[in-house]
């Protein structure tokens, strides 16, 4: 039964592939960790978290979503029209950030506190561009079945970002820059592995058919992307990193580090398991879409499979969690196993409900994503720009937690009646 579900080429096999590269990063990153918050300063921490927020909010929308097409297109020449649609629309894109910033410095840097951020901010454009990329290529490898390579990228991501964060560490030079500069080495040794392996594929198989009217069309015919994935990415980026920026209005970077560095931890079983199991399961569900499969029992399978696998876990640092970052990270860092135990209910959700969500993009409901994603993200601000004003740090992010776990157990009923629905359509096929 075992060799059965793990044979090459299974959903299972898939997803061990893409964990097994992540779990492996992610590693990399926790053991790094408890040198790294002896190495750096809480502030240090939070300028990075600062400035990832900021770039994962932009680098997730300037592709307007059209990278979630390279996998569904039928034919490889508009495979290749969208690979180049999606490199030319985030260039313009970044672009036009640019000029916005540029034109409206002062408003921008008032509105959002980005005094925070010091220099660091001219680091983005650059940060925004790795991250479109990232995306694209990872779209084009799970279209070709290729997770292995998915699985390395991730490895010498983290494995460079790691290593570079501590030499500047060691070094004791550039502390406050030192993780962002890190980071970034690790995005641009993942792209320059990433584009390699693509230009020594398309030179085999050749570049087929693209033009500016191959462009043209299937920017039409997946324009459901745009007008719905990419607001659903806005909201959900938003809902994801709003914290951190609005933590910013109120706290210095020391708490909003301290809160970063608990977050890191927590996102551990996410990156490590989540983020594949979801990048899979699109690839999967809609598989089952295009054959008329019916997908309910999949899906309920896959959430139940999360949840066994990231309870322990979770139930570990929800009672031990204060204790546990001390001895790892140092006493000093206490606070963010507290942080980390409140925000246990909002995690275990979200392992289970994210990765299954994307059957809204597989099945062409973007637009009930979108809904909750807008949901989400006004929950989100209303809880920390009015209700963070008015009650403690402890008190904030334990509200916080709770508002965000029964939205995702909302979530998780809406996807159950959208695979139902689905299948009582295919039963009539």
């Amino acid at each position: 039964m075992i060799k059965n579900i793990f044979k090459k080429g299974s959903f299972a096999s898939n997803v061990f592939i893409l964990s097994s590269g992540g779990g492996i990063g992610q590693l990399v990153t926790f053991l790094i960790s408890p040198v790294l918050t002896r190495m750096y300063s809480a502030e240090a921490f939070g300028g990075l978290a600062l400035i990832v927020s900021i770039y994962m909010i932009l680098g997730g929308i300037v592709t307007l979503k059209y990278e979630m097409a390279i996998p569904l297109a039928d034919k490889e020449k508009d495979c290749d029209s969208l690979v180049l649609l999606n490199f030319l629309l985030s260039i313009l894109m970044i672009f036009v950030i640019l000029v916005i910033y540029l034109l409206f410095k002062d408003y921008i840097t008032n509105i959002f506190n980005l005094r925070n951020l010091g220099g660091l901010i001219y680091f983005l454009p650059l940060m925004i561009l790795l991250e479109a990329s990232r995306n694209i290529f990872r779209f084009w490898y799970i279209r070709k079945d290729n997770y292995k390579n998915i699985s390395v990228s991730i490895i010498i991501r983290h494995s460079t970002m790691s290593a570079s964060q501590f030499v500047f560490g060691l070094a004791g030079i550039l502390k406050k820059v030192g993780l962002v500069l890190g980071h970034i080495i690790g995005q641009c040794v993942e792209i320059l592995w990433l584009s390699t392996i693509y230009v020594k594929t398309k030179r085999a198989e050749g570049f087929k058919g693209i033009n500016l009217k191959s462009m043209k069309d299937n920017a039409y015919k997946y324009k459901n992307f745009p007008l719905f994935s990419s607001w659903n990415v806005i909201f959900n980026k938003l809902g994801m990193n709003l914290p951190v920026i609005l933590l910013a209005l109120y706290y210095p970077r020391e708490v909003i580090g301290i809160y970063a560095v608990s977050v890191r931890v927590l996102n551990t079983p996410i990156n490590l398991i989540g983020t594949s199991v979801g990048q899979v399961y699109y690839q999967q569900i809609s598989k089952y879409i295009r054959n008329n499969i019916r997908t309910t029992r999949f899906i309920v399978t896959t959430s139940l499979k999360l949840l066994v696998i990231t309870f322990v876990p979770m139930l570990i640092i929800r009672f031990w969690g204060e204790e546990i970052f001390g001895i790892v990270f140092g006493n000093a860092w206490k606070s963010s196993g507290k942080i980390s135990a409140l925000l246990v209910p909002l995690y275990l959700s979200r392992m289970v409900v994210s990765p299954i969500s994307t059957i809204f993009a597989a099945s062409g409901r973007q637009y009930i994503s979108l809904t909750w994603q807008i949901l989400y993200t006004l929950c989100v601000f209303f809880c920390f720009y009015f209700i963070g004003a008015k009650v403690d740090f402890y008190r904030l992010i334990s509200i916080f937690s709770f508002l965000v776990a029964f939205l995702y157990l909302l979530l998780y009923m809406v996807v159950i009646l959208t695979s139902t629905s689905l299948d009582r359509k295919m039963a009539k096929v």
